[in-house]
């Protein structure tokens, strides 16, 4: 059985049943549904094999994270660097347009693939791999005297971009894109909908945060603060069905300067709209 969090039709009987089944199971047997749970749930089932069709990577590099090898492309030569975080079942191809007007600008453009996705190791992934591998890439590159400037993610790449520590945000230029601001409120429906219990999902989550020392609230609440503190621009579709505009429009209310707006484009393809890519862009080099 796949399943998938982009899955966006309607629950039946036989769905409202199997949260039932699956509800009994957690709670007679939780440790097997928590690990039944992350292999259901925690794999992304995206396209691993891709290639670059605007520009090619000028090289590349590994990490190595709790999840096995990550792989990363590395475009340009330009003194200061531009970090790229893809979504949920994508890859760093996503940024195949975007790419080639950042390198153009005069950046070192570093786009990752993260754990359980293209060209990296493993099958599965979280949020929390998100999280680990941003942070290990950071590190490497700032240990290399790269000059990082700014940080772009899509969808849960940019959820994790707001988790990452403090030190890592300071004085950087973000830019979150088809965000999904109420990300766990979001997983829990698309799961029920799919017709699988509520319980399997927070046990997995509870298992999950637990072995890097922290609870999925705690990063829920990081990520609010991080918005309130480092003041990210949002790029988000009016039209998006998998992260609703309203949840983000109410989350800067107070800063509408703070969003660029478009409409038609949805979660996806706005990653390729020029509109959306000379913002990126202008937002970056102002």
């Amino acid at each position: 059985m796949k399943f998938s969090y982009f899955n966006d039709k309607d629950g039946s009987v036989l769905t409202r049943a199997s949260r039932g089944i699956t509800g009994l199971i957690c709670t007679l047997a939780p440790p097997v549904t928590a690990r039944l749970g992350q292999v259901l749930l925690m794999s992304p089932h995206g396209k691993r094999d891709y290639r670059f069709k605007n520009k090619k990577p000028n090289g590349e590099m590994n990490i190595l994270t709790s999840l096995g090898r990550v792989h990363v492309n590395i475009f340009g030569l330009g003194s200061k660097t531009v970090i790229l975080s893809h979504g949920w079942a994508d890859n760093s191809s996503c940024f195949d347009t975007l790419i080639p007007e950042l390198v153009a600008a005069g950046y070192c453009v570093v786009a990752i693939d993260h754990a359980g996705h293209g060209q990296s190791c493993g099958k599965r992934a979280h949020l929390l791999a998100f999280i680990e591998a941003l942070d290990t890439l950071i590190e490497q590159l700032e240990a290399q005297r790269h000059e990082i400037v700014a940080l772009v993610g899509h969808s849960m790449g940019a959820v994790a971009l707001m988790n990452l520590p403090d030190y890592h945000l300071h004085n950087r230029v973000i830019i979150n894109i088809a965000t999904p601001v109420q990300f766990f409120e979001l997983m829990f429906e698309r799961v029920t909908r799919a017709g699988i219990s509520e319980k399997m999902l927070a046990q997995v989550l509870d298992a999950i945060t637990a072995k890097y020392g922290t609870h999925w609230h705690r990063i829920r609440d990081k990520f609010h603060d991080s918005v309130a503190q480092f003041q990210p621009t949002f790029i988000h579709d009016t039209q998006d069905k998998f992260a609703p505009f309203e949840h983000v429009h109410a989350l800067i209310a107070t800063a509408p300067e703070r969003l660029i707006q478009t409409s038609g484009l949805g979660h996806r393809r706005i990653l390729g709209d020029t509109g959306v890519i000379k913002s990126i862009t202008q937002r970056i080099t102002a």
